[in-house]
């Protein structure tokens, strides 16, 4: 009779011991994220230079000048992006901030999401 007991007090043990148990699995996959690549410094970031900025970073205005023919060579030339540490670029930093924060936050995030995929001249 203990024998008996003893089986069916470990098969109860054992019942209770998986049962309680969950496999937990750790996805060590990174997270998708929306693919930006499509951002274009011509046909994204330049229109935002021409209706925000080129009233006062126009020719002979504020540097960095901003028009379209020297905005680009303007910028990585004269270390407004840092690529590296893209929400601390020079030229992020400035548009966020109150006297330059004319900028829509949809704009802001475009240009910061340039900075982030490497700045590309497309």
């Amino acid at each position: 009779m203990k024998r008996i007991f003893n089986l069916v007090l470990a098969g109860m043990f054992f019942i209770i011991l998986f049962n309680g148990c969950e496999k937990k699995y750790i996805d060590l996959t990174p997270p998708e994220t929306a693919s930006n690549d499509s951002i274009s410094f011509s046909k994204d970031i330049v229109p935002i230079f021409n209706s925000k900025c080129v009233g006062c970073h126009g020719t002979g205005g504020q540097t960095p000048i901003l028009v379209a023919s020297v905005a680009y060579q303007n910028l990585t030339t004269g270390n407004f992006v840092n690529t590296s540490n893209p929400a601390a670029s020079l030229m992020y930093v400035e548009i966020t901030a109150a006297q330059m924060g004319n900028c829509t936050q949809a704009e802001t995030d475009k240009i910061l999401t340039w900075i982030q995929n490497g700045s590309p001249n497309n």
